[in-house]
């Protein structure tokens, strides 16, 4: 599984390094700034092992007909297991073929705690062609996050 990090990540280490450039001109932001950036730093690798630990906890699986009828809507069928003892915002990301013109989030959701989640999503072939589905993202973050 690949992590990949919120872009508040991002917005807390642009705002260290703004409050670093600012204590140039403030001598006491130095002290406080080394403070939180220690902070940061000790929140960051807590977060990292823990998401070590979910990865194991949490999986998504995708499955659909080996041969798709032309003209026909067949479900794509999505099932998201999270076995945390916390619910998850999730949000659902399939790479599905060019032919079918679907390039945005599937499902985004709740995922309750020690549960399995199944959602469907139906797809209409229209060309002919062989169809390559590629991977399927899975992004998730506590519920009490923005």
């Amino acid at each position: 599984m690949r992590f990949s990090l919120h872009k508040n990540f991002y917005l807390t280490g642009s705002n260290i390094v703004f409050g670093f450039v600012t204590s140039l001109f403030v001598e006491w932001l130095l002290y406080s700034m080394f403070i939180v950036a220690i902070l940061w730093l000790v929140a960051c690798v807590v977060e990292y092992f823990q998401l070590l630990k979910w990865s194991k906890l949490i999986s998504i699986d995708r499955q659909i007909e080996k041969i798709l009828s032309l003209g026909d809507y067949q479900p794509v069928t999505y099932t998201m297991k999270n076995d945390t003892t916390q619910d998850l915002y999730c949000e659902i990301i399939d790479e599905m073929p060019y032919q079918l013109q679907i390039r945005d989030a599937i499902w985004k959701g709740i995922v309750v705690k020690n549960s399995t989640e199944i959602r469907q999503l139906p797809i209409r072939p229209s060309t002919r062609g062989e169809y390559i589905f590629d991977g399927v993202h899975l992004f998730f973050h506590r519920k009490v996050m923005p």
